[in-house]
Order: structure tokens, then C-alpha cells, then sequence
């Protein structure tokens, strides 16, 4: 009886040795054996608990479904869960689920950031989006590429359209005009154009050479009743300022300042009666005051 246990011990001991030599000297072995209904596989010692091809150890769902191997088309991120099931609601592990994730099958390595993908769309900015800030712009065109979230850039809300929200702090120049709104007597005016001393001569954001600047220099006189179209800046027609309302400042630029058509210098009445011209007739020494009503001698004989 003892001589045949130790014949068995024997036996066991060889075959023992003889499995641990095959294990060694294999590269992978699986030994496939049923424990309490779940699937067990070793691997050079370290196990695949759902015999998925994707170890445990790197395994995100290790008690996962069986039946399937891990492959690019099964499971595109190798995470050990299998993509077309409920098992892997992010394919790409760029912890955007798909359902929101514009890139589903997108790059891997990364994770989804306020700094790496703007939009929050599941798409990597630096690769693999082109239009960080989903507003419709492409990055290229966009003057805001990271800008505001959560709108579309259309004429209401991006009149200039160069990718900046028009009713947020992004754009100070709705029309892209080169004049701030709040400098802009036209913030939604005119666009493909640039405020210049040629385009914008009073400089107010509203164009000269369209409908949009009806007073290009920005007296108050329209440019219709404008002697002087493209006169002095920094300055408002007044009574005081401008004599006639021709749009010419009395102090520098008008020559004859209640346009009787007799210059400033030897007119008696430089600011005096409007709407008339001197003649012979109605001013019968020349002197700029009309005869009937400003001028006590008339022929300036010194007898009244």
C-alpha cells in the first residue's frame, strides 16, 4: 500500500514538473478551466478574467462580456470593453460618451479639456477639429477660434462674420470696420471695408463714398448743403460758429461768413443779414450791408 502511494506521488511529482517545464518554456499558455460559471485564462501568470485577449491588469472591464476578442473594430481604444454594446459608452477614451462625441472614433492619447478641446465635441483642437469653438467658422477664418461656446455665427449675431459674438465682450468692432462700437456711428454698417482718412474722412465708422455718411466731415451740416464737404474736424455748425450754415467754420475756413459775396475783410457786416447777394441794387456802395435794412448811409457819404 505505501509503494503504491509513493509510485502515485511520483507520478503526480513528474507530471507536475513536466507542466511547470511546458508553461516556462512556452511563450503564452492558456489552461481554460470553470469556476463558479466564469471563464478564467492565465497568461504567463497574469490573467484575462473575461478571456477578452486584453489582460486585467490594463482590462477597464474585466468581468466584462465574453465570447469576443478585443480587435481595432471591436474595441477601438483597447480598453477591454467591447464598443458596440453598453459595456463601452466612449469608444475613443477621450471621456466624451459617444452620443455627444462628434469624433466617436477619434484620436487616442488624450482627454477631453477646456484646453484640449474647447468646444467640448470630442474632438482633439490641435488635430483633428476644425472649428474649435462651433460656431460655424472654420479656425482658419475665425478671428475668435477659441472663443465663446454655445451659438452660431450668423448676420444677427456675427454681423462681420469673423467668427466673434457680437452681444459679448469677443467683438468691439461689429462691422470689422477698424472703428470700436463705441466710437462707431455705424457698428452694424457697411462691411469689407476699412475706416481710413480717404474712406472715413471724420473718422465716425460710416462710410463716405456710400448712403451711410450723409456728413462726411461731421458738422452737422449734410453733405448736400455743404460748401466745405470735407472741411475742418472737431467742430459743430452753430449760429456762432457758422455765420451762413454753409458748413464752412467762420473762424478758419469761410472766407465770406453771412455770404453776401462780399468777403469778410472789407464787409461792414461781416456776420450781418442772410439769404441776400450784394449788387448795385440792393447795396449801392459795395460795403456788405444790405441797403434796406443794415445800412444808414447808402452811399456811405457820412450823411445818413
Amino acid at each position: 500500500m505505501v509503494a503504491e502511494r509513493t509510485h502515485k506521488l511520483a507520478s503526480f511529482v513528474a507530471l507536475l514538473m513536466f507542466l511547470m517545464s511546458s508553461i516556462s518554456s512556452a511563450q503564452v499558455m492558456f489552461v481554460d478551466f470553470e469556476l463558479d460559471d466564469q471563464n478564467y485564462a492565465f497568461a504567463n501568470g497574469r490573467s484575462d478574467t473575461d478571456g477578452d485577449s486584453v489582460l486585467d491588469s490594463a482590462d477597464d472591464c474585466i468581468d466584462g462580456e465574453t465570447n469576443w476578442t478585443s480587435t481595432p473594430s471591436t474595441d477601438y481604444d483597447s480598453d477591454g470593453c467591447k464598443d458596440d454594446t453598453s459595456e463601452d459608452p466612449d469608444d475613443d477614451n477621450d471621456d466624451v460618451n459617444d452620443g455627444v462625441d462628434t469624433c466617436p472614433l477619434g484620436n487616442l492619447g488624450w482627454t477631453s479639456t477646456s484646453l484640449t478641446d474647447n468646444d467640448g465635441d470630442g474632438c482633439q483642437d490641435s488635430l483633428e477639429d476644425t472649428d474649435d469653438d462651433n460656431d460655424g467658422i472654420p479656425d482658419g477664418s475665425d478671428s475668435c477660434p477659441a472663443g465663446d461656446i454655445g451659438w452660431t455665427s450668423n448676420s444677427a449675431s456675427d454681423h462681420d462674420t469673423d467668427g466673434c459674438r457680437d452681444d459679448g465682450a469677443e467683438d468691439s468692432d461689429d462691422d470689422g470696420d477698424g472703428i470700436t462700437d463705441g466710437a462707431d456711428s455705424c457698428p452694424r454698417g457697411d462691411l469689407s471695408w476699412t475706416s481710413t482718412s480717404l474712406t472715413d474722412y471724420d473718422t465716425d465708422g460710416c462710410q463716405d463714398s456710400s448712403t451711410e455718411d450723409d456728413d462726411d466731415d461731421g458738422d452737422g451740416v449734410e453733405d448736400v448743403s455743404d460748401s466745405c464737404l470735407s472741411g475742418a474736424l472737431g467742430w459743430t455748425s452753430t449760429t456762432g460758429t457758422d455765420h451762413d450754415s454753409d458748413g464752412c467754420q467762420d473762424s478758419t475756413e469761410d472766407p465770406d461768413d453771412d455770404n453776401d459775396g462780399i468777403s469778410d475783410t472789407p464787409d461792414i457786416c461781416p456776420t450781418g443779414a442772410l439769404g441776400w447777394i450784394s449788387s448795385s441794387a440792393n447795396d449801392h456802395d459795395s460795403d456788405g450791408c444790405l441797403d434796406s435794412t443794415e445800412d444808414s448811409d447808402d452811399d456811405n457819404d457820412g450823411v445818413f
